[in-house]
């Protein structure tokens, strides 16, 4: 597996098993957050969601490289709900393209695993270590390191655009149905029988 360019491949295992102090039991942001401006402009329906994250999110694409039904999940990695998603969504990505894009809903720790992800050259693996080790609630303080301004840039394009969205929890999934050709968009986990008729793949 090739090194990342900004952590030392000690540093990149450490931060994928330890990922900051705190667990978060809820998916909304914490208290302490850093504060976000308001957005310009809000961005409220599914189709025009679906069309923005299409255009501009960064994120972890998982499943077949092309899709005409992308499944978007805007996601913290400190969220326990997003993590419970992560296991639930598995047995569907053989078929469907989830596009996994990272957000800093709670603090520093989020950003820092979000980089971490966002620049893995081994993106599933590295999800499976760092959700994980959420769902174990085994995470604890990893390595002080600088974000490359490029990755901070990213995830604060991907947090500025959930706030267009008025999203006041994670995980939030944006998609196409597959059966009625609908945009839809929830906020919150699912079940994977939930989460296959909301993406109205019937019974694969």
């Amino acid at each position: 597996m090739a090194k990342l360019q900004w952590l030392s491949a000690a540093s990149r295992l450490l931060l994928a098993l330890c990922l900051g102090t705190l667990l978060i039991a809820a998916c909304t942001p914490k208290a302490d957050a850093p504060s976000v401006p308001a957005p310009s402009a809000s961005i409220k329906t599914a189709a025009e969601q679906y069309a923005a994250l299409k255009k501009s999110a960064k994120g972890i694409s998982i499943g077949p490289a092309v899709s005409d039904y992308t499944v978007y999940v805007m996601f913290d990695p400190q969220c326990l709900h997003c993590a419970r998603l992560w296991e639930e969504s598995r047995g569907l990505t053989q078929t469907i393209q989830f596009v996994w894009v990272p957000v800093n809903f709670f603090d520093g720790g989020s950003k820092l695993q979000s980089a971490l992800l966002l620049s893995s050259s081994s993106p599933r693996e590295d999800m499976d270590r760092v959700m994980s080790a959420v769902l174990a609630r085994t995470v604890s303080t990893g390595p002080a390191e600088a974000i490359p301004s490029y990755l901070e840039a990213s995830i604060q394009s991907n947090t500025d655009l959930i706030n267009r969205f008025h999203v006041l929890a994670v995980p939030f999934v944006v998609a196409r149905n597959q059966t009625t050709s609908e945009y839809v968009a929830r906020e919150g986990g699912m079940s994977r029988e939930m989460l296959k008729r909301f993406l109205g793949t019937g019974s694969r």
